[in-house]
């Protein structure tokens, strides 16, 4: 038997592992220890990793653990780290390469090649110990098996956009293809449409059902009875998935009235704001900082260290991921931004979503503080800048129409999140289940919330496949943002100086705590809900009525 000390850094390796296949858990950094690259993208060399360098430090290990040198492991520890963040930052650079410029099909060849290597890299470490701990090394080694069939599906799902096919004329049309066709009318163009949509529904949601049973077969192995807990402990909630039950419910009985109002006002506003135009992206960043971010000095130092090293792409192309995201890399301490939207409006108010995500990462050192507070940072920071759109967008008409757009995607984020939740747990529990099975369970449960939805729409959202589960933190979250901002309707500078205190103070608490420690409540509470849904109430009664938004069409 071997000694102890190396039993339990092997089983805390393995648990720290689990979560993904391209990073471990990171400690925040004090701020004044983050050391940054100063790089820009296109400084971020690709460097191809031989499996040989793996092998060889691999080989380390068993004479090591042979000679059942304590000091001697964790010298090596440190160095198999090291690799392992450079592995995972490789996989970072040639995933985002190839995002930003689909067209770069070799950096998507070796983000898979990198991905392999690293499943590689922990499923060889377990094997080691084989003689040792067969039955966990034996479920471990599956477990990656998995992990990387997994990685595998989910691209196959990012790919499916483009690969669907729909027959027209005897030949065949891509979805881009169809776009591009100028010879559709109006109706033909929405009838091939449908079309496409229907085969790309039934093509990821065969992907979804694959996607179930590995998922439901990697919970197992981790020892939880289902796969919605295992998620939400990887995701290190301090809430539960019963607690979640209970927040469903009272969102059901809030949540939709007020919504629905606002959706309709919403109609309007939106087609106000696909009037905007910021002619250029330097001209939108010009005034989100002026308008908006220059006013706050910790907001403005992250901001201009974007700017220098141009960590962002926020143009638009075809040939760029849909969307909007914003990555970290582990190694150079750097967030990067894109955004990938037709409409400006969106690309506007997008970034300023991201940026709350690429400020607290800047600040924190990290991208691993939890997703219920990353989305309080980003859905906080939006709801902030609601008092300077007037700067912003230049225009009154434009910043009222906005207002409405922000506040009626806030109480639709809450709504969503639930619905996901709800979905997803319905499917995991029944993985027999049809695509049109899951189609028509999709709509059901959306009537309970008082909206109507399109059953196939749950496609559309990337989360569903790449990680299940997440969108309930959109829910939660958004509740804390909104009372932030409702806090900031009484005192402008208190609603900032709470924002900046809760990103403190995700540096050393959980999501709750850390909401306690700067006296904000507990966003699952019904109470919480309800006064903040007052809160919108009041804010559109007294100064921008939705009606009023409706007859400015």
């Amino acid at each position: 038997m071997k000694e102890n000390w190396l039993k339990r850094i092997i089983i805390g390796l393995l648990v720290s592992g689990i979560m993904s296949v391209a990073t471990f858990a990171q400690e925040p950094i004090a701020v004044n220890k983050i050391t940054r690259a100063d790089l820009k993208l296109s400084e971020m060399k690709y460097e191809h990793i031989e499996y040989s360098e793996v092998e060889k430090l691999l080989n380390e290990l068993e004479q090591i653990i042979a000679q059942t040198d304590e000091e001697a492991f964790y010298k090596w520890d440190e160095t198999y780290y090291d690799l392992y963040y450079k592995i995972s930052t490789m996989i970072q650079i040639a995933q985002l390469n190839y995002q930003l410029h689909k067209n770069q099909s070799e950096y998507f060849d070796e983000y898979l090649y990198s991905v392999d290597l690293l499943g590689k890299m922990k499923s060889d470490y377990i094997e080691i110990f084989e003689e040792e701990e067969k039955t966990l090394s034996n479920d471990m080694t599956k477990f990656y098996e998995l992990t990387i069939e997994r990685s595998k599906l989910v691209d196959e799902y990012l790919e499916a956009e483009l690969s669907t096919l729909i027959e027209v004329d005897g030949g065949e049309m891509t979805f881009i293809e169809l776009l591009q066709d100028t010879s559709l009318n109006n109706e033909q163009f929405y009838k091939l449409y449908d079309q496409w949509y229907t085969a790309y529904n039934q093509v990821v949601g065969e992907i979804l059902l694959q996607l179930v049973q590995l998922d439901n077969q990697m919970a197992k192995i981790q020892g939880y009875d289902t796969y919605v807990e295992s998620m939400y402990h990887n995701y290190e909630r301090d809430y539960t998935p019963k607690e979640i039950a209970t927040f469903i419910t009272h969102v059901k009985e809030v949540v939709p009235d007020l919504f629905n109002l606002l959706y309709k006002s919403n109609v309007a506003a939106t087609t106000i704001l696909e009037q905007y135009t910021y002619e250029g992206e330097e001209n939108l960043l010009e005034s989100i900082d002026e308008g908006f971010i220059s006013k706050h000095s910790d907001l403005k130092e992250a901001y201009d260290y974007m700017c220098q090293y141009e960590l962002y792409d926020i143009e638009y192309r075809q040939d760029k991921e849909n969307g909007g995201f914003t990555t970290y890399f582990d190694q150079f301490a750097e967030p990067y931004i894109v955004i990938n939207y037709g409409a400006e409006y969106e690309t506007a108010l997008t970034f300023i979503h991201e940026f709350g995500h690429y400020f607290s990462y800047y600040k924190i050192g990290t991208n691993m503080g939890g997703l219920d507070l990353d989305e309080t940072y980003s859905q906080g920071l939006e709801l902030i800048a609601m008092a300077y759109y007037n700067e912003i967008f230049q225009d009154d008409y434009y910043s009222k129409a906005a207002k409405i757009y922000t506040i009626e995607n806030m109480l639709g984020a809450i709504i969503q999140g639930c619905l996901y939740d709800e979905f997803l747990q319905e499917i995991y529990a029944n993985p027999n289940i049809t695509v049109g099975e899951m189609n028509k369970l999709y709509g059901k449960l959306a009537k309970s919330y008082g909206i109507k939805v399109d059953d196939r729409s749950w496609c559309m959202v990337p989360h569903n496949f790449q990680s299940p589960f997440y969108y309930i933190s959109y829910s939660v979250s958004a509740v804390a943002a909104l009372e932030i901002w409702a806090e900031s309707l009484e005192q402008e500078e208190a609603g900032i100086n709470t924002y900046l205190a809760l990103v403190e103070a995700g540096r050393e608490h959980s999501f709750i705590d850390s909401l306690k420690v700067v006296g904000l409540s507990n966003p699952l509470e019904k109470e919480t809900l309800e006064e903040v849904v007052d809160a919108v109430k009041q804010y559109f009664g007294k100064k921008h009525k939705p009606q009023e938004q409706k007859n400015a069409a």
